[in-house]
C-alpha cells in the first residue's frame, strides 16, 4: 500500500468537507420546502372542511327560507291556495 503525502490527504478532505457542506444545504432547503407544503396541506385541509360545513348550513338556509316563502304565501293568499300549489309540486 502506498503512502498518502498530507498535502493529498488535507485536499481529499477538503473535497469531502466541501461535498457534505453542500449536501447539508440541499437537505435543509429541501426540509425547509417539506415544512411549507406541510403548511398548504394544512390550510387546504382546514378550508375543505370548512366548505362541507358551510354547504351544510346553506342547505339549511335554503329550506329556512322556502318554509318562510311558504308560510308567508299562505298568509296572503290563504290556505286553500297554497295548498293546490304545493299539492301542484
Amino acid at each position: 500500500m502506498e503512502n498518502v503525502s498530507g498535502e493529498t490527504c488535507k485536499a481529499i478532505h477538503k473535497g469531502v468537507d466541501e461535498s457534505m457542506n453542500r449536501t447539508e444545504q440541499r437537505l435543509n432547503n429541501h426540509s425547509d420546502r417539506i415544512d411549507s407544503v406541510e403548511d398548504a396541506v394544512l390550510k387546504l385541509t382546514i378550508m375543505v372542511d370548512s366548505i362541507g360545513k358551510k354547504s351544510i348550513f346553506d342547505k339549511m338556509l335554503t329550506v329556512s327560507v322556502f318554509i318562510i316563502a311558504v308560510v308567508l304565501l299562505a298568509v296572503i293568499l290563504g290556505p286553500e291556495y297554497v295548498g293546490k300549489v304545493i299539492g301542484g309540486i
